[in-house]
């Protein structure tokens, strides 16, 4: 689901993120690319994921780099070990910042 609030593009992704549901995610991260307004950042919502494999992080490390070449950022929203992990095993979360809410995502944009 894609949500837009005050200029912030909102995707919030549900269920598991792997090989065969990475594509989707793509597809949402392209298009927020499109209705990006830097240097707002977009909120990626992982809150409702269970499972995040290598493919999905991929993803978002390659839309994340993609948003700051347009001046904008892309920060993660998640809360749960099969997500968080992940990011930060793989040294990850240098690149996507991760947030336990929308709200603090937000609240800690300079902009």
């Amino acid at each position: 689901m894609r949500d837009i609030d005050n200029h912030t593009v909102i995707l919030r992704v549900h269920g598991e993120v792997d090989m065969l549901t990475t594509p989707v995610l793509v597809e949402q991260l392209r298009a927020a690319e499109a209705l990006l307004s830097p240097p707002v950042p977009v909120l990626v919502d992982l809150t409702g994921v269970t499972f995040l494999a290598s493919a999905g992080l991929s993803a978002l490390v390659e839309y994340g780099e993609r948003y700051a070449e347009l001046g904008s950022q892309l920060r993660v929203v998640a809360t749960d070990r099969a997500v968080i992990r992940p990011i930060t095993v793989t040294g990850l979360h240098e690149l996507l910042p991760v947030f336990p809410t929308e709200q603090e995502a937000l609240q800690r944009f300079p902009g």
